[in-house]
This record gives C-alpha cells, structure tokens and sequence, in this order.
C-alpha cells in the first residue's frame, strides 16, 4: 500500500500508481464499494477481444436517497444502451478495468477522472463494453447535502470533459459522436436552455395562452422544488421526487459549470 499525506489530488495519485503497476489489465475502485467476488475472472473475459479497451461494471446502491435509485437504473440503461450502438461512456469510479498499454497520464486538474480516462482509450478507437453480472455496491450512504456537493464537481466536470474530449465529436467515432454529442454535450448545456426556455415563455405570455401556461409550469415546478429543498420536505408522490432530484441536478450542473468557466473548481477530492 502506497500512503499519500497530502492531498495532491486523486488525478496526480493515479498518475503515480500507474507508473508501478506492471500487469496488463487494471481495476480501479473506490474504498467505499463492495465489488463481485468473481468481478476479474468476468472483466479478464471480455479482454480477449483485442477490440475492448475498458470493461464497466453496474454500479448499486446499498441505501439510496430519494431519487437517487431511479436515476442510477437510469444511467445503467443508458450505459448498456451506448455499448450497444458504439461504446459506453466513460465508467463510473466504484469500479471499471483498463488495459494498462492504454493508460494516458492525466493533467494534474483533472475533474471526473472516472470519465476522462476511459474515453480517452475510446478515443483511440477501443471500445468500453459494460458487464453487468459485475457489481460495485456503493456501501457509504450519501444525505442530501453531500450529494449535491458531489454533483456540483460532477457538473464542473462535465464542462471540462466537453473541452478535453473533443476528439470524441469526430463522425469517424459513429455512434461514440452521436451519444457524446447528445448525452454529454446537451448535459452541459441544458440547465441554460431551459432558463431561456422559461424566460421567452414568460416574454411571450401576455401574447399567448400556450406560452402563458408553458411559463406558469415551469416556475411553478421550480418553486415547489426550492420550497422542498429549503424546508426539507420529501414529497411522497414518485414523480414529484423524480422532478425534484432532476431540477437539483439541472441546478447543480449548471453551477458546476459556471464554477468550472471562472476557475473557481479545483479539480481535488474534499472530504464532506
């Protein structure tokens, strides 16, 4: 075991530990997570295809929060789904393997780690595939205010991936560009589009009903979810939790981003 005292940053420390490890496959995990007892024998698998460069596993959740439980089966849906028309998207940090040949040292800002380096060998033209008998249970419990934290640096990194992972626009990519194009790009992006969707609306109002009540909607789901948020309140209805953790995260994003543009994100792991 390799102790780092001082925190240099989670990008900087792999970046060391690469520069050890000899083998030619590599898991990376976090210490929260309780992975498949079989999960090498299942990821070895997959790597005897010379085409597959990342192999992902289905990221659980021992006690979801409110909301969380949908939107994590929703992005396994989309992460099964990618792999299928191209490649998954990035992986998640509880646990995803690499060949080691493939490893490209990270800049020492570096934000969604778990992102960057599995596109950047996608972006050499191997594939990510997702194995889903492999699971990585998140064992830590996460309360509101920490996962809103988490997801502000999550949104931070989303902009910064946006730039340093251009290359994954190109067409050659095919189904790669399209899912990063609509999934990652509009990700960044979409918080401000529904800002401006929501103040045209409300311009055009006094002139159209259709307007009127498309404006009326939006600030009114808006409010109630600032009301829940400030108050604490935890809606019953599995719709309104739905629209809440997804107003939060639309939030979140879009502050991530605007902290990521004026320098304010860092790029290191804080404990919360």
């Amino acid at each position: 075991m390799i102790e780092y005292v001082e925190n240099h940053g989670k990008a900087i420390v792999i970046n060391k530990a690469m520069a050890t490890i000899k083998s030619d496959v590599v898991a990376l995990s976090d210490i929260s997570a309780l992975i498949s007892f079989d999960a090498m024998m299942l990821a070895a698998a997959h790597f005897s295809a010379p085409d597959v460069g990342v192999v992902n596993s289905r990221y659980c959740l021992l006690k979801p929060g409110e909301g969380e439980q949908q939107y994590w089966d929703y992005q396994n849906k989309i992460r099964s789904n990618e792999a299928v028309i191209g490649s998954s998207l990035g992986a998640h940090g509880a646990l995803y393997f690499i060949r080691r040949e493939l490893f490209s040292p990270f800049e020492f800002d570096t934000i969604n780690d778990d992102f960057i380096l599995p596109m950047k060998i996608v972006e050499k033209g191997y594939r990510a595939v997702v194995q889903e008998e492999i699971r990585a249970v998140e064992l830590e419990p996460t309360n509101t205010q920490q996962d809103f934290r988490r997801r502000l640096r999550i949104g931070a990194g989303n902009c910064q991936q946006l730039f340093r992972l251009s290359g994954c626009l190109n067409p050659r990519l095919g189904g790669v560009a399209f899912t990063f194009a609509s999934s990652k790009g509009l990700r960044v992006v979409m918080p401000f589009l529904m800002m401006t969707a929501l103040i045209g609306s409300a311009l055009l109002a006094p002139e159209n009903l259709f307007f009127a009540v498309a404006a009326g909607g939006q600030a009114t789901v808006y409010g109630l979810v600032m009301l829940w948020s400030l108050t604490g309140y935890q809606p019953k209805s599995k719709l309104c939790r739905a629209l809440a953790y997804l107003v939060a995260g639309h939030t979140a994003n879009a502050i991530g981003t605007l902290r990521y543009i004026t320098g304010l994100e860092k790029g290191r792991w804080q404990r919360v």
